[in-house]
């Protein structure tokens, strides 16, 4: 049997994109609030899909899949554990990482009706969530810029969408601006 079936894959790359986006983003506001945890799997083939579900079936072991069909095997899913010392799959920490994957759109196998409180995952529609600061909004925008799309950065405030001028640089527009000192510095 290779590796790519009894072995986790742990590579972030191997997500759709969007879905990348998601477990990034999930995992670094977790690492901001102390939630102490780490991914045990992204995508897996539908044969490692298949061998799991043959798991405490067919071949010894304990049950870890109801279902031979699963949003890892698409690249949108991915599933956490929780670090040393605490148990691999200690639920309250895992209930804290899912309140952080709740405010941001992601889906949490803990409130299904088959619970699979380690497994998280996004469609291919998901977006980050729009914060509000103040009377500003820090979202993302999808703008078309020389006939592509383009995601940028932005700060919606006053009816106004406001963007980096970096961004809007591409390979056919150099986009820049003079820096003329409104102050004078004294050293």
């Amino acid at each position: 049997m290779s590796d790519t079936v009894t072995q986790a894959n742990r590579d972030m790359n191997s997500l759709q994109p969007v879905a990348q986006k998601a477990a990034k983003l999930f995992l670094d506001e977790c690492k901001k609030r102390g939630i102490d945890i780490f991914v045990t799997e992204y995508y897996r083939s539908q044969a490692r899909q298949d061998y799991l579900y043959e798991q405490g079936r067919t071949r010894p072991g304990k049950i870890v899949t109801w279902t031979h069909s699963s949003n890892h095997t698409a690249g949108y899913a991915w599933d956490i554990g929780v670090n040393p010392p605490h148990d691999l799959y200690d639920e309250q920490i895992i209930s804290k990482a899912a309140q952080v994957a709740k405010e941001l759109g992601i889906e949490w196998g803990g409130d299904w009706k088959e619970r699979d409180l380690p497994h998280f995952q996004v469609d291919k529609n998901w977006k980050a969530p729009i914060k509000e600061v103040g009377q500003m909004k820090l979202c993302e925008i999808e703008i078309e810029l020389n006939g592509k799309k383009k995601v940028v950065h932005s700060i919606y405030l006053d009816g106004f969408n406001y963007v980096k001028l970096k961004d809007l640089a591409d390979d056919k527009i150099i986009v820049g601006y003079n820096q003329i000192p409104i102050v004078k510095v004294i050293q």
